[in-house]
């Protein structure tokens, strides 16, 4: 079996066909749980850099370095990006 779910009864009825099937399924958390890790850090990343533009927009607004409606035009699509 290429993929755990081509897995069968009878692809486990000897040690050797069953320790294929297992093999198959440790690769294939394996592949799963590191594709995982990559996402939760993509999306890490892209929180912390929402944090950093929002806290750079509002640094700008401060030293009147940028117009209030300049901020909040620049804030609006921050906002709309789901956590």
């Amino acid at each position: 079996p290429r993929y755990v779910g081509d897995i069968r009864s009878p692809q486990l009825s000897t040690p050797k066909k069953a320790k294929r099937a297992l093999d198959v399924a440790k690769r294939t958390i394996q592949r799963l749980r590191k594709k995982i890790k990559m996402l939760q850090q993509d999306q890490r990343r892209l929180i912390a850099r929402i944090t950093t533009m929002e806290g750079l927009i509002k640094h700008l607004k401060n030293k009147s370095l940028l117009s209030e409606v300049t901020a909040e035009n620049l804030m609006v699509p921050l906002h709309h990006v789901p956590t």
